[in-house]
C-alpha cells in the first residue's frame, strides 16, 4: 500500500509544479508561433488576392459609412446647465 501523492482520507492530491520561467517562455513561442502563421498566410499571397482582398475592405467600410445616420443640431442632446 504505496502512497500516491495525495490523502487518500480527504482525496487530495498535489498541484504540478511548475518552472514559471519555462511556462513564460513556452506562452510566449506559442504567441509568436501563431504571430508567424498568421503573417505567412499574409505575406505568402500574390498581388490579385492582397488587391482583392483591400477592394473588399474598401466596400465594406464604404457601405457602413453610407448607412450611417448623420445628426443635425437639433438631434445633439440638451447641455444640462
Amino acid at each position: 500500500m504505496g502512497r500516491q501523492g495525495g490523502d487518500a482520507k480527504s482525496g487530495l492530491t498535489m498541484a504540478e509544479i511548475i518552472n514559471l520561467r519555462e511556462y513564460r517562455k513556452s506562452k510566449d513561442r506559442k504567441s509568436k508561433s501563431s504571430r508567424s502563421a498568421q503573417n505567412r498566410a499574409k505575406s505568402g499571397r500574390n498581388k490579385a488576392e492582397t488587391s482583392r482582398d483591400r477592394d473588399l475592405a474598401e466596400r465594406t467600410n464604404a457601405e457602413i459609412d453610407g448607412k450611417k445616420l448623420e445628426r443635425g443640431e437639433s438631434d445633439q442632446p440638451a447641455d444640462p446647465k
